[in-house]
């Protein structure tokens, strides 16, 4: 689904899918079963799901919920972050950014993901922490890094927070990660929006938001 074989509205029969897979039904019921939870299909019938179609505004309402949360985590890594901590957030920021110089796409989405996942840790409220997580699985797909340019303004804002909490400041560091993730909402939804069009990308056929990020590496129409 993440790397774009299963299109949004494909439908995924739980029977069909054993027989491809060549597994018992169970295994693939149990992965079935999670990648609903996760968000990324929803359920049709007893043993039918099709693959989910994001809006932009089921896109835009899952930021809003990030920089509602993560700027509160980001606020308490500020008081409680320990400095072997703040020296691992520089290190994957620097890492980050070498590559994105290289050009290795993949390799700056996990780079990042492992950056914001070190400061949920430092807030140190794992509660906190379990409601971001719910908002990251199965929305990594919604990452603006691949947007020419993006990494490179990523990990500037990314050295905002980590200034802040080197200075031990709650409040810089809750504003510096609010604007970050504010930036990655509208740089995603405006790249996706430039792409579709009016209606479907004439290159890819993609007709949601979803499918804008493997448009950018696949399409060629952008």
């Amino acid at each position: 689904i993440l790397s774009g074989n299963m299109r949004p509205g494909e439908r995924l029969v739980q029977d069909d899918l054993a027989v491809d897979l060549k597994v018992s039904r169970q295994p693939v019921r149990a992965a079935l079963h999670q990648l609903a939870n996760e968000g990324l299909i929803a359920q049709l019938a007893r043993r039918s799901y099709v693959v989910r179609e994001y809006t932009e505004e089921d896109i835009r309402e899952n930021y809003h919920l990030r920089k509602l949360l993560e700027s509160e985590a980001a606020a308490l890594a500020a008081e409680r972050i320990q400095s072997e901590e703040l020296e691992e957030l520089k290190a994957l920021n620097r890492t980050m950014a070498k590559a994105a110089s290289e050009g290795d796409a993949s390799r700056v989405v996990e780079l990042n993901a492992h950056w914001h996942r070190l400061i949920h840790e430092s807030a140190r409220t794992p509660g906190l922490a379990r409601l971001i997580t719910q908002l990251w699985v199965g929305h990594t797909v919604f990452t603006p890094l691949f947007i020419p340019g993006r990494a490179k303004r990523s990990f500037q804002e990314h050295e905002a927070v980590i200034r802040a909490m080197a200075d031990h400041s709650p409040r810089r560091a809750a504003v510096a990660m609010r604007e970050h993730i504010a930036h990655g909402s509208k740089e995603y939804c405006q790249a996706g929006r430039r792409h579709l069009g009016q209606a479907r990308c004439r290159g890819c056929g993609a007709s949601g938001v979803l499918t804008w990020r493997l448009a950018e590496s696949q399409c060629g129409f952008s």
